[in-house]
């Protein structure tokens, strides 16, 4: 297991160009299980999502995330004081790469 962990850790520096630290990938993968699960996340829900993480680092990458094109940001046209957050296309191709990669090495190991 601890291996298995620390490979599946190890595959995102196949994707160095991107530049994300372990904060914007957790904030990734978090935004697409709740898209997956047909949920919205909220940019402050977003933000307390990931444990062990201040709200500000959060808000910090998300900011550097919608900057660099990896999610938008979306207003509530019920409440002007949120903003809800969706993955665009680049970062559904990135994620769904390293899933792929991800799933190819998990695979490997029951076989």
């Amino acid at each position: 297991i601890l291996d298995t962990i620390e490979q599946l850790r190890r595959l995102r520096d196949r994707y160095a160009e991107h530049k994300l630290d372990d904060v914007a990938w957790d904030l990734l993968l978090e935004l697409l299980r709740a898209e997956r699960l047909r949920q919205r996340l909220s940019v402050s829900g977003l933000a307390i999502s990931i444990s062990g993480v201040s709200a500000t680092t959060s808000l910090r990458r998300m900011n550097e995330l919608a900057a660099r094109q990896y999610i938008e940001r979306i207003p509530d046209p019920a409440d002007a004081r949120r903003d809800f957050v969706a993955l665009t296309p680049k970062a559904q191709a990135l994620l769904a790469d390293y899933l792929a990669q991800a799933n190819a090495y998990v695979s490997a190991l029951t076989r």
